[in-house]
């Protein structure tokens, strides 16, 4: 019974998140930065809200459970490489080899946590726990691709105005040639020599382009990253899981997030860090980008973002941490990504996307994955 309330919660995770997604998509007006910030200040003040709710009215106090300082420690160690570290190659990685790129990676995921499950924490590995991740995740990725293929209105508009100014530019040219070729009526081979002399001494150099190498040079750097991201994540859900069996969830969470924070704003005031960072992601305007963001949104728009930072941040979390100790590593990590099958219904309903075939097939591969993760229990 506790497996099949493990497999329930993990997910609703990427349910309550996927639905927090859409109820601040497009409102927060400041850097990606300050979005985790904001989350991760308002998240561990909710956390430790219920902590001291909880323990009043069981007469207890803050951490009194089993945990001890050492169990205590790690758990700030994997709030700064799960959320941290994790979150930040996650996003210089978005931005150096894109969305389609870090979803291959991200795939591996459940099959990096397995091995560490079973390493770490004595976990079985099986034939079929791994037929059931490669079916999720492999449904999971079908979607996912989908869904990033499909360009956005405003992208669609950029290009049908990029093309209207290269046929106006050509048009242009074209005129121009043809003026040209009418007041060149006498002595044109002269002037043709003179000019292709003049064009071969004066002509200046072509601008630089990126060449193969340095563009194979960032893909490198950015699978990097992206592998970073999924070792550091997988890591700090490991040490969560070995360490935290003495907290509650609400615990875990406050400590992670609370630190996470804490260290995002020290590293806010790192000028340094400015030029060894992405300035463009996916998220806001940038890791750092425009911080005067605070005059930029509406009381309405600060109402949403922090209604979504109540499923984000805080409900998803919970729901997750409280799943990691009741499946096995890979299998927890792997039910909490399905976040993209949940938004297909969500994006046909909200903003009037269409089903595609691709999207029903990753969908119905992904559930068959989740039916046969139900027979690996130990």
């Amino acid at each position: 019974m506790t497996y099949v309330l493990g497999v329930v919660a993990a997910l609703a995770a990427p349910l309550v998140m996927t639905t927090g997604f859409f109820i601040w998509d497009g409102l927060w007006q400041g850097s990606s930065l300050g979005l985790n910030i904001f989350k991760g200040v308002l998240a561990s003040s909710i956390f430790l809200l219920v902590i001291g709710i909880l323990n009043l009215s069981t007469g207890a106090t803050y951490l009194s459970h089993s945990g001890t300082a050492t169990d205590v420690s790690w758990i700030l160690f994997s709030g700064f490489t799960g959320i941290t570290i994790g979150d930040t190659c996650w996003l210089q990685a978005l931005t150096m080899i894109g969305a389609r790129r870090v979803i291959i990676v991200d795939v591996t995921k459940p099959f990096v946590a397995a091995l560490i499950g079973y390493v770490g924490l004595n976990e079985p590995l099986t034939p079929l726990l791994f037929v059931g991740l490669g079916l999720t995740m492999g449904g999971v990725g079908i979607v996912s691709f989908e869904q990033t293929s499909k360009p956005k209105a405003g992208e669609v508009e950029e290009e049908e105005k990029e093309k209207d100014i290269k046929q106006a530019d050509k048009q242009e040219e074209e005129d121009n040639d043809q003026g040209a070729d009418q007041a060149t009526t006498t002595t044109q081979d002269s002037i043709m020599v003179s000019m292709s002399t003049t064009a071969a001494t004066t002509k200046p150099p072509p601008p630089r382009t990126c060449c193969g190498r340095c563009t194979s040079n960032r893909l490198a750097v950015g699978y990097v990253f992206a592998c970073f991201n999924v070792l550091f994540d997988v890591v700090g859900s490991f040490l969560t899981r070995k360490f935290g069996e003495g907290l509650t969830t609400f615990d875990i969470n406050a400590i992670r997030f609370g630190s996470s924070a804490a260290t995002l704003v020290l590293l806010s005031g790192l000028p340094l860090l400015c030029s060894c960072v992405a300035r463009d992601s996916t998220v806001g305007h940038g890791l750092y980008g425009k911080m005067n963001w605070t005059t930029a949104m509406s009381r309405k728009s600060w109402m949403y973002v922090s209604l979504g930072v109540l499923f984000v941040t805080v409900a998803c979390p919970a729901l997750s941490q409280w799943a990691l100790f009741q499946l096995p590593l890979g299998v927890c990590l792997c039910l909490t990504s399905v976040g993209p099958l949940f938004a297909i219904p969500m994006s046909a309903v909200f903003k009037k996307e269409k089903i595609t075939v691709r999207t029903v097939v990753g969908s119905v591969l992904a559930i068959v994955g989740v039916v046969v993760l139900q027979f690996t229990r130990g």
